[in-house]
C-alpha cells in the first residue's frame, strides 16, 4: 500500500495546485508566437499590441498633467480571464480615466497558446497596458516570447518629476548588473521622485504575513536585501508588488510598500489578512499622484463590483525618525485635511466610499 501522504505534503500539493489555472488557450496568435524572429513576431502585432517602449513613447508625447491617475493591477490569471476582464471594464468606467494600467505580472503561462490567449483579453482595450514579466511568464520557455511581444525586463517612465521604474522577473534574481542599472535609475537628480514596481515581492518587508507552515512557501530573491537597500538609500516614495493575491500596505524604512496581487489568481488557502489596509477580494488599485512638487497621493482599492474597499492618503517628509531622512506616511483618507493637498475628483470617490460604508453599518 502507498504511504500515507503527510498533512504538510497534502496542503503544499493543494496550495501549488490551486494557485494558478491556465483555463484559457487560443490559437490566434500560435503561428507568429512560435517563429523565433523577435522583429518577425513585433511586426505581426503591429497595430494590435503595443510593447512597453511603444506605450511609454506614446505617453511620453502627450501633455502632463500635475495629477498622475494610473492603475495598478497583478497576478491576473483566472478561469478564462473572467475576473481580469470585468476589472479592465471597471478600469474603463472610471473618472477621469487612468493614463495608463500597470500589469505586476502573472498575466500568462509561458507556453504559446497561453500568451496568445492573454493577447486575445487585451487587444482591442481602449487604455494602455504596461506589463511587468512574472514568474509563470517565463515558465515553459516564455521569457523569449514575453522579451518580442512586450520588451525588456528593466525599463522606466518619466511623467514630470516622477520616475517609475519597473523591474520584471528574472530567474537569477537581482544579479550585479541589474543593481548597477536600478542604482543608476534612482541616483539621476532628475526626475527627483522615485517609484518602483515589480511582480516578486521581498521577504523581509512582509514576513508578519507568513507564519507557522505558510513561511515553507516563501522565498527570497536573489540579492532581495541589496535591492531594498537601494530603495532606502534613494528614498524611494512607493514600491508596488504583486505574486501575493492580496491587497496589503505598510511603510518599511521609509518606503511606501503596496502590495496588489488581487487581479484573479485562487487564494483561498493563502493566510488570512487583517483589516483595514488588506484584503483577499480580487482588486486592482487606483492610484492618483502629485508629478510636482513634494510626493502626495492617494491610494484606493477597488473590488471587482466596482466598489471601493478603503482609500488612504500618503505623502513623502523629511523625517522617518532616523537620522531625518527622508520617508512616506500613509493613513485614512480624510477629505476635510486641509494640510493635503488632492485632485478635485478625489471627492466623488471619497463620497462613493463613504455611503458603502454606511449602508454596511
Amino acid at each position: 500500500m502507498p504511504k500515507k501522504k503527510t498533512p504538510i505534503m497534502l496542503l503544499a500539493s493543494t496550495l501549488i495546485l490551486s494557485s494558478c489555472a491556465y483555463n484559457g488557450k487560443s490559437k490566434t496568435f500560435v503561428l507568429l508566437l512560435e517563429k523565433t524572429g523577435v522583429h518577425e513576431i513585433q511586426k505581426g502585432l503591429e497595430g494590435i499590441i503595443k510593447s512597453n517602449s511603444q506605450v511609454i513613447q506614446d505617453l511620453e508625447q502627450k501633455q502632463k498633467n500635475q495629477w498622475l491617475r494610473f492603475v495598478v493591477v497583478g497576478d491576473t490569471i483566472s478561469n478564462q480571464n473572467i475576473t481580469y476582464r470585468n476589472l479592465l471594464a471597471k478600469i474603463s468606467q472610471l473618472n477621469p480615466p487612468p493614463e495608463f494600467i500597470v500589469n505586476l505580472g502573472d498575466f500568462t503561462g509561458g507556453k504559446s497558446e497561453q500568451y496568445s490567449y492573454y493577447l486575445d483579453t487585451i487587444k482591442n482595450y481602449p487604455h494602455p497596458i504596461i506589463h511587468v514579466m512574472g514568474n509563470h511568464e517565463i515558465d515553459n520557455g516564455g521569457e523569449r516570447i514575453s522579451r518580442a511581444v512586450f520588451g525588456e525586463t528593466d525599463f522606466f517612465l518619466d511623467y514630470n518629476n516622477l520616475r517609475m521604474i519597473f523591474m520584471g522577473t528574472d530567474k537569477q534574481g537581482f544579479a550585479q548588473e541589474r543593481l548597477e542599472w536600478l542604482e543608476d535609475r534612482l541616483k539621476d537628480a532628475y526626475p527627483a521622485k522615485k517609484i518602483f514596481l515589480t511582480h516578486r515581492f521581498p521577504v523581509e518587508p512582509f514576513k508578519e504575513l507568513f507564519h507557522g507552515i505558510y513561511s515553507l512557501f516563501v522565498h527570497k530573491q536573489e540579492n532581495e536585501e541589496k535591492m531594498l537597500d537601494l530603495l532606502d538609500e534613494n528614498n524611494v516614495a512607493v514600491a508596488f508588488y504583486g505574486h501575493m493575491h492580496r491587497h496589503y500596505e505598510k511603510i518599511y524604512r521609509g518606503t511606501l510598500m503596496v502590495m496588489t496581487g488581487g487581479g484573479g489568481q485562487r487564494n483561498d488557502l493563502d493566510p488570512r489578512v487583517k483589516e483595514p489596509l488588506s484584503t483577499k477580494e480580487n482588486h486592482f488599485t487606483l492610484v492618483d499622484i502629485m508629478t510636482e512638487g513634494e510626493i502626495q497621493g492617494v491610494l484606493t482599492c477597488i473590488n471587482k463590483n466596482n466598489n471601493p474597499l478603503f482609500i488612504s492618503s500618503f505623502y513623502q517628509s523629511g523625517n522617518n525618525g532616523n537620522n531625518d531622512e527622508v520617508s512616506t506616511h500613509i493613513g485614512p483618507y480624510q477629505e476635510q485635511d486641509k494640510n493635503f493637498t488632492r485632485p478635485l475628483y478625489i471627492s466623488k470617490l471619497y463620497r462613493e466610499y463613504q455611503e458603502k460604508n454606511s449602508s454596511k453599518k
